[in-house]
């Protein structure tokens, strides 16, 4: 089996040390699910087959590009985008359902998780992303919501 990073950081818990890498839920995590790893920073280290197909590009095409990638440009520069990646550096961990591009420009939404993994020193060395594609129910939704509020126009037009 592949494992995406050079080097394998060990896991403090309590007492009993696990190589993270090697373990059984990594293999599975990287085989069934949607993640992706970053630098703190949010650099791409490594994606998922998953993911890549949820995305629709290859790990050669992103591997060491930014985040951003992913972003609308416009979100990218926001601060708050900024600050995002900040926050994740400095340990906080964020959750929530979020609009990002496909390569080819495709709107994707996704519920994601983002956790940072701390060396032994406490150190943020790396971001683990999970993620589902929700696109679909997520405009099934919004088309649901837009509908909500056409009603009442509708029903004044008609005299309801």
């Amino acid at each position: 089996m592949y494992l995406p990073l050079a080097r394998t950081t060990t896991y403090r818990e309590g007492k009993m040390h696990i190589n993270f890498l090697k373990s059984p839920l990594y293999k599975a995590l990287v085989n069934h699910t949607a993640c992706i790893f970053f630098t703190p920073q949010g650099v791409i280290k490594y994606a998922s087959p998953s993911f890549l197909e949820v995305m629709g590009c290859r790990l050669q095409d992103i591997k060491g590009q930014h985040h951003r990638m992913f972003c609308d440009a416009a979100e990218a520069q926001r601060p708050d985008y900024q600050q995002f990646w900040q926050s994740l550096a400095a340990g906080e961990s964020h959750h929530g359902r979020f609009r990002r591009f496909k390569e080819n420009g495709e709107e994707v939404w996704l519920e994601a998780t983002y956790l940072p993994i701390y060396s032994r020193t406490g150190k943020v060395t790396e971001i683990f992303k999970v993620a589902n594609e929700v696109t679909k129910s997520h405009q099934e939704a919004r088309h649901q919501e837009a509908l909500l509020h056409a009603l009442p126009r509708l029903c004044q037009k008609l005299g309801c």
